[in-house]
This record gives structure tokens, sequence and C-alpha cells, in this order.
């Protein structure tokens, strides 16, 4: 997380003793404001099997990492509809199921982790439309439910890739569409 917030402010790596991480209500991480400036960046931390990432962004990030494990064949029904199955096959043909299912999985919760500034929707709130081919990886391209309470955007763009057995995701949401 260190670097990734050295990154976001374009300055050099702090001192870990300087950088304060804390959780909010429920549960998401972030920075504590820096008191000269009044500003910290959004983080996203992820872990899964050997590995974990970290991101940080001036605004709403996400970031998963999910291990191409059975698990995801036994919970598919509370984040794959059989529509999304379907589109997932035709979308992504020479690619095998588990790895197909683990990018699904990780691109909504970076949507999820992402769009929980306002309020985290369930995985079934946000439903698979497109991907996109892309150098290393896919563009996914998810419909968001859209609730009164949370003005979400109707669509979120995930990169999604995968990377040594695991699908891995990164959501960038633009700052202005939470904060206006």
């Amino acid at each position: 997380a260190l670097i990734a917030y050295a990154g976001a402010i374009g300055q050099n790596l702090p001192a870990p003793d300087a950088l304060e991480i804390a959780n909010d209500e429920n549960g998401r991480p972030f920075i504590r404001v820096n008191p000269e400036t009044g500003e910290a960046p959004q983080i996203s931390i992820t872990h899964g099997g050997l590995y974990a990432a970290a991101i940080a962004a001036q605004g709403p990030c996400g970031i998963d990492l999910q291990p191409h494990k059975e698990n995801l064949l036994r919970v598919r029904e509370k984040y794959c509809s059989a529509a999304e199955e379907r589109r997932l096959c035709r979308f992504l043909p020479g690619m095998a199921q588990l790895p197909r299912l683990a990018l699904l999985w990780t691109a909504k919760e970076a949507a999820k982790k992402a769009l929980a500034c306002r309020h985290m929707p369930g995985f079934l709130q946000l439903e698979l439309l497109s991907t996109q081919k892309i150098d290393g990886g896919n563009i996914l391209t998810l419909a968001v439910a859209v609730r009164a309470e949370a003005p979400w955007p109707a669509t979120v763009d995930i990169a999604a890739t995968t990377f040594h057995d695991h699908g891995l995701a990164v959501c960038l949401l633009k700052k202005e569409e939470f904060y206006a």
C-alpha cells in the first residue's frame, strides 16, 4: 500500500510510520487524511494464494485477486447468473471455465470495492454485458443496478487478466462521478 500511495500522490515513498491505514465501518481500507494537505488517495488491497496487491488513486478504485480454485464452481450462483456464464463462454471461448469464472469474480469484486465509496452493491447487482480484448487481458463491462440511495454509474469497465493461475482485476472510477 505504501508504494501505491506514493505513486498516487506523485511523491517519493513515505516512511512507514508517516502513513496510517485504517478501516471504515464496512471494513473498507482508507488512508488517514494528510493534515498538511487535507487529502488522501483512495486505496484498495487484495490477497489470494501467494500474492497480494494494492492500488491507490485520486478517485474510487478497487483491486481483486482470486486463485483459479474449485470453490468458484461451488458458489457460482452467488456471483454468476446462467446468462452471464453463457456470455463468458461466448466472449472468452479459448479460456477454460475456472479462469473465466475467476475473471468474472475479480471484476465484480474490484467494481464492488470501487463502488463501495457510496454503498457496496451485491455481486448479482452487477451484470456482465461485454468483454473487449486488450493487450495482456480484457476489459469487462458490467451493468450496475442503480438504487436511489446510491447514485452509481450505469456501467463500469474493469481491466482483468490472468496471472499465475489467478484472476486479477482493477476498477478505476472517475472521482467527479461520486464527489461532485
